[in-house]
């Protein structure tokens, strides 16, 4: 299932503390979340071919939920390749949130004070090229999952390229995200 963001996207990805209100009747189980990450590979495909990936990561970003609304801080994700060759790092930026819809859906939101700023960053080491999504980003309609404590992302976004001239041609203007981020021990109450 794909979604398609107007402007800007993730992942992951993924940190910073976010104060937001939801009117969802779900809501977050525990209300202290603990460390959570990526479980497995996350992907970062751009419109071009070239392609970031990620192995899944021990658990080290911490969030804090708030009746529907889940926010989250940590660290870049580390150990990236590149498909073309070399390394990447990846970090985001802002606030991130993630909103409890229903006991099998959750919302992915991302932005920046003042509103339109880069929620994620991708330096390619060895192309030089930097990938800049921007907010807001608003990813509804994900799937979550209440035994596995994940969610899923296979989302497209708007992307900025820059760097050497040639970024552009080996990046594109949109990416597909596909991962998973668990959430060890959370779960959405109806």
């Amino acid at each position: 299932m794909r979604k398609f963001a107007t402007v800007a996207a993730v992942a992951a990805a993924m940190m910073a503390f976010a104060g937001a209100s939801s009117a969802s009747a779900a809501s977050w189980s525990a209300q202290n979340t603990g460390l959570f990450g990526p479980s497995k590979t996350m992907q970062f495909t751009s419109q071009a071919g070239n392609i970031t990936y990620c192995p899944g990561q021990i658990p080290s970003w911490s969030g804090k939920a708030s009746g529907a609304v889940l926010s989250w801080a940590g660290p870049s994700l580390t150990g990236c390749n590149v498909s073309t060759g070399g390394t990447a790092s990846i970090t985001p930026s802002g606030q991130w949130s993630l909103t409890a819809s229903t006991v099998s859906s959750v919302a992915l939101k991302a932005d920046t004070v003042p509103s339109g700023g880069t929620v994620l960053t991708i330096k390619q080491a060895q192309t030089g090229c930097i990938i800049a999504v921007k907010g807001p980003l608003s990813l509804s309609g994900l799937p979550w999952n209440n035994s596995t404590h994940t969610f899923a992302l296979e989302n497209s976004v708007a992307i900025q390229a820059s760097g050497p001239g040639f970024c552009n041609g080996i990046i594109g203007s949109s990416m597909i995200i596909t991962g998973t981020i668990s959430i060890p021990g959370e779960t959405i109450l109806p």
